[in-house]
């Protein structure tokens, strides 16, 4: 059975860091529900970015 969740999330993450290698370790570390499938950033404040995403949680195979 596969299930999707849409969830808003923050991390914190100084300007002169803002690279996809830093950002992806940031939001690896985070308890989310699910593998990403969908990842839109909608805001930054200060060192904060704030992401909307939709995860998939399922108990099949995931091509990579």
């Amino acid at each position: 059975m596969s299930q999707v969740y849409t969830k808003d999330f923050e991390i914190q993450c100084h300007p002169q860091q803002r690279i996809w290698r830093k950002i992806s370790q940031e939001i690896g570390n985070l308890p989310l529900p699910g593998v990403p499938i969908r990842l839109i950033f909608t805001k930054v404040e200060g060192d904060t970015l704030t992401f909307e995403s939709s995860f998939i949680d399922t108990d099949r195979n995931l091509v990579w």
